[in-house]
């Protein structure tokens, strides 16, 4: 594929890179969402905050869920517990 300009990029990939993926339950979507936008002072929590204030809330509250998820599986693979 060849562009007019190297600093142009045509959007549909922009929006395929920065997008959140719709597959797997979508339940557990909302829930790792819910569940990384808690109130309680934690070191996830200011590194949200401080992430949110870089890349925007939203972006920074779907960073902080990937992590939860990465967490429980690496959790649930290895059987320890909390």
């Amino acid at each position: 594929m060849l562009f007019a300009a190297p600093d142009i990029v045509p959007v549909p990939l922009l929006t395929s890179m920065y997008a959140c993926t719709k597959c797997g339950d979508g339940m557990v979507r909302s829930l790792l969402f819910e569940a990384s936008r808690s109130a309680r002072p934690s070191a996830l929590k200011t590194w949200r905050e401080a992430l949110g204030k870089r890349i925007g809330a939203k972006k920074a509250t779907m960073a902080v869920g990937h992590k939860l998820a990465v967490i429980l599986h690496r959790m649930w693979t290895t059987g320890t517990t909390f």
